[in-house]
């Protein structure tokens, strides 16, 4: 059995934050993909500057995680997002959360930060509020809950798209704003 497919990654360096695009279509044989291909996560990419594991970005949200980085705001998971019951979050190690809480670094306009302990927690500091997300010590940026975004849909006639679209660029530019830690 043949089934078509259709590649479309940006791979991104975390070291010297070179990216490369692939794109690619064809076909492929279902039993094949299932022997050989899916139980791999992604394509090995290997940086041509500094020959380590290139990490697979989603397209949307490429831009955001890189501009983060490069600004020493260090992140180690993200998903663009896609679909109302598969919000974007971007993840931050260690000591990016610890540095954004310790700064009273508040969050981008229709997002919150999540992780921490377990349960809901409000900082007393600075009032940031954080909701366990089960990732544990770090820091995780999501849009607000799937059930304002549902509301806003069905009540105010906005598509998923729309409100998804106004999350990113709210995001990007918050982090176009952030000061620069390097």
């Amino acid at each position: 059995m043949k089934s078509n497919f259709d590649i479309n990654e940006i791979y991104w360096c975390p070291n010297c934050y070179r990216s490369t695009h692939i794109n690619a279509t064809g076909t492929l044989d279902i039993e094949y993909v299932k022997a050989k291909v899916q139980p791999r996560i992604s394509w090995d990419v290997i940086c041509d500057k500094c020959g380590i594991d290139m990490v697979m970005l989603d397209t949307e949200v490429f831009e955001h995680v890189a501009l983060l980085n490069k600004k020493g705001y260090k992140t180690i998971f993200s998903c663009a997002g896609h679909s109302i019951y598969s919000p974007a979050y971007i993840s931050f190690d260690i000591e990016t959360s610890n540095y954004l809480v310790d700064e009273n670094i508040s969050e981008p306009e229709y997002w919150l930060y999540t992780g921490r302990d377990v349960g809901t927690i409000i900082n007393p500091d600075n009032g940031i509020t954080y909701f366990d997300d089960g990732i544990g010590d770090v820091v995780t940026l999501r849009p607000y809950s799937g059930e304002v975004t549902k509301r806003l849909i069905s009540r105010m006639g906005y598509t998923w798209d729309k409100v998804h679209q106004t999350e990113l660029d709210s995001l990007l530019a918050w982090i176009t704003n952030l000061p620069n830690r390097i």
